[in-house]
């Protein structure tokens, strides 16, 4: 009887977390993404055509991304979760777009499609920015896992030799898409990506 309860006491936990886990997969699946055309696909790369979006960012004087990461998170949830001049929850879209660099980063949160400039609510946070994005093409390379510092200039390197090698002149510094919250451990979806003329 002993054994059955420690069994127990070990399997109900584990079966609670495989269950939330689950729940995250699907749920993110169910998470309204920012809209593109594929152009074309080879492997682990894309090349894409993005329209303009709306997005709010928070810029950051730090060049790394955990730095970024956590105080930019912080505060587009903020503004999503109610904390601007509507008092009005935004649902929460995928990717977040990271910019990284020493000259200044950056984090933004796409917003919902069924929403426009006009009917935007301020933020209460200063610091949070309403914008529209350029149109563009970009190319991508696509990982798991999660975005640390250190993996993050191999994969630029990979990335950039993968344009070279299509031809493609690149327009932009490498920068990430995320689509996973931290807590998250199976099925995680990350991106580099870079701009191209």
């Amino acid at each position: 009887m002993k054994n059955t309860y420690i069994a127990l006491f070990i399997l109900i936990p584990v079966l609670v977390f495989v269950g939330w886990q689950v729940w995250l997969s699907l749920n993110i699946s169910r998470t309204e993404q920012q809209p593109y055309q594929v152009i074309w696909k080879k492997s682990e790369y894309e090349m894409r055509e993005y329209p303009q979006s709306l997005m709010a960012t928070v810029t950051s004087s730090s060049a790394s991304y955990s730095d970024m990461a956590y105080g930019g998170f912080g505060k587009l949830a903020g503004y999503i979760f109610g904390g601007n001049s509507d008092q009005k929850s935004i649902a929460m879209t995928a990717p977040v777009h990271i910019q990284l660099s020493t000259e200044g980063s950056s984090m933004s949160f796409v917003m919902p499609a069924s929403l426009n400039q006009d009917s935007m609510p301020v933020p209460d946070d200063s610091t949070v920015r309403l914008g529209l994005s350029e149109s563009r093409k970009i190319l991508t390379l696509r990982f798991g896992g999660w975005l640390r510092d250190e993996r993050m200039p191999a994969l630029e390197q990979q990335l950039l030799l993968e344009a070279q090698t299509n031809g493609l002149k690149v327009a932009s510094a490498p920068y990430y898409m995320a689509y996973n919250p931290p807590f998250q451990l199976f099925g995680r979806r990350n991106e580099v990506a870079v701009e191209v003329e």
